[in-house]
């Protein structure tokens, strides 16, 4: 894949940075800093539905330390973003039907993650960062409640200036707003 420019009005250390939306569709990105900030790859990883919850697990972080293994080994200066699994904001809103099962899978998805990525990746280890959603967004510059909608537009048209992504890939989208806001995190934090 061809390393796509990405179009942030904010300075960011040299380093991979990698944006993890933990879902039963997992979105990830992988933006390379340096001169500029690319994207050198993305995808998502989609869960078979009729799989027990500690093989759906494995499933998930298998094909991650697949993929992050290309990225991460002997690379120093690596940032990985996760999304905290947050579903009070529906709960309280009555927008959605709140289901703690799901909630339960999410938590337990970061936590399989981290263990992964914590124990996988060792010399060096990555920063890993937790980010709430709205967090992500704010520090990227995009309002902390836009839709799923409105974050696949302005990463086609603000942060790509090509029109990429459609609706159905918004966890890829949420990807990348995670790995540009933990860059935007680790540089403000410093």
């Amino acid at each position: 894949m061809n390393p796509l420019k990405i179009y942030l009005n904010k300075k960011l250390f040299p380093g991979t940075y990698i944006g993890l939306d933990l879902a039963s569709k997992t979105g990830w990105a992988i933006l390379r800093v340096g001169d500029s900030v690319d994207l050198i790859d993305y995808g998502s990883i989609s869960l078979p539905s009729k799989m027990e919850t500690l093989d759906k697990l494995d499933y998930t972080t298998n094909i991650l330390k697949d993929i992050l293994s290309k990225y991460i080994k002997g690379v120093v200066n690596v940032y990985i973003t996760i999304e905290n699994c947050y579903l009070g904001k529906w709960f309280s809103r009555g927008k959605h039907k709140w289901n703690p099962l799901t909630f339960k899978f999410l938590a337990w998805l970061e936590g399989y993650t981290m263990c992964m990525i914590k124990y996988t990746y060792t010399n060096p280890s990555p920063k890993i960062i937790i980010l709430y959603p709205s967090q992500s967004r704010k520090l990227v510059g995009v309002k902390g409640t836009a839709s799923k909608k409105e974050i696949v537009n302005i990463v086609n048209t603000k942060l790509l200036k090509k029109n990429l992504f459609k609706q159905i890939h918004n966890n890829i989208c949420d990807a990348i707003i995670l790995a540009l806001a933990g860059g935007v995190y680790e540089k403000e934090s410093k």
